[in-house]
């Protein structure tokens, strides 16, 4: 709800929520869903950290998006 609100204030349009396990493939195969469907921006929050075990960057990397922090 907080980032849908912000979204909002600038205008954005919210197409979807999914929520993810910690598996790269089932994270990279939500990321391919919005992109398939034309999403602008893709945002994801979280289990993103800078532990080198966190799956999340790499699964942005392997969908072809970038990581923007």
């Amino acid at each position: 709800p907080v980032l849908k609100e912000k979204f909002s204030y600038f205008g954005a349009e919210l197409r979807g929520q999914t929520f993810c396990p910690d598996n790269i493939e089932e994270i990279k195969k939500a990321i391919l869903q919005f992109k398939e469907q034309g999403t602008d921006l893709i945002a994801l929050s979280g289990g993103m950290s800078v532990d080198p075990d966190d799956l999340t960057p790499g699964a942005i990397r392997k969908s072809g998006a970038k990581v923007v922090t």
